[in-house]
């Protein structure tokens, strides 16, 4: 009944991945603070508009991820994430794509 020594390597691979990106994240999410007096400068706003900014950014971030937890535990991951990667190309397509013809000659 014991794991094999493939499947713990395996699952240590995936956890540390999924902590590496985990670890990652909180470490972009944290550099914005001591950017505040730098940013606060060049955009020419005071230090509560960053606040607002920080605490919408962490509101939506855990509304977000609540919800894409329940939907994993319904529908499974495999398929969210196959939806994810979709949305996330269609998104980047719209994204790059220029408004107007003449945005295209200033590159």
């Amino acid at each position: 009944m014991g794991a094999s020594t493939a499947e713990i390597r395996r699952d240590a691979e995936v956890i540390g991945l999924v902590g590496f990106a985990h670890l990652f994240s909180h470490f972009l999410q944290l550099i914005l603070a001591p950017l505040f007096p730098l940013l606060k400068d060049e955009f020419g706003v005071g230090y509560a508009a960053f606040g607002l900014m920080v605490s919408v950014m962490y509101t939506v971030s855990g509304m977000s991820q609540t919800m894409a937890g329940f939907i994993v535990d319904r529908y499974g991951a495999r398929r969210r994430g196959r939806r994810e990667r979709c949305g996330a190309g269609a998104e980047s397509t719209v994204l790059a794509a220029p408004v107007r013809w003449a945005q295209l000659s200033i590159w």
